[in-house]
């Protein structure tokens, strides 16, 4: 797996499209928990946002960085912020229990429509992406095709 990784940053298409400081943030519409739509523009409007974007289940560098914002998490509502994780799973993942746990918001982005706005959903080798849906990391909606899009991690502040 980790050549396959090599040759997927290689191409050169992992970071092209993603939105870069002053950029404007999508408002996308996401799922939210108990199946309520959830506006990004409704979050930001209320004050800063942090948008953790986590592509996969069983990535363990996505578990990490999410233990780490939960670290702050307490410091981030006193300033008037609020944290979402945007991931593809529902509220049985590994990802969601550790967002749930720390006071984040859960937001499921299953059609990738918030990854493909934030310009981080890039297309996967075919091999690479049976390779990532084996181990669990990313579930590759049946749109994308035989080549796959795949979320990278991402974390916005907004």
């Amino acid at each position: 797996m980790p050549q396959l990784t090599l040759t997927l940053h290689a191409s050169g298409d992992v970071w092209e499209d993603a939105l870069v400081c002053g950029d404007r943030a999508p408002n996308v519409v996401l799922c939210g928990q108990e199946g309520r739509p959830v506006s990004l523009g409704d979050l930001w409007a209320r004050g800063p946002l942090i948008l953790i974007f986590h592509p996969g289940a069983g990535c363990g560098y996505c578990m990490r960085q999410l233990r780490k914002w939960t670290l702050v998490q307490e410091e981030l509502l006193q300033l008037g912020a609020s944290v979402a994780v945007a991931c593809l799973q529902d509220g049985g993942s590994p990802i969601a229990a550790v967002a749930e746990s720390s006071g984040a918001l859960i937001l499921r982005d299953t059609t990738l429509r918030a990854a493909c706005g934030f310009g981080i959903a890039v297309p996967l080798p075919a091999d690479l992406a049976r390779v990532y849906a084996s181990v669990g990391i990313g579930a590759l909606p049946p749109e994308a095709g035989e080549r796959g899009i795949f979320p990278t991690a991402a974390t916005y502040v907004i």
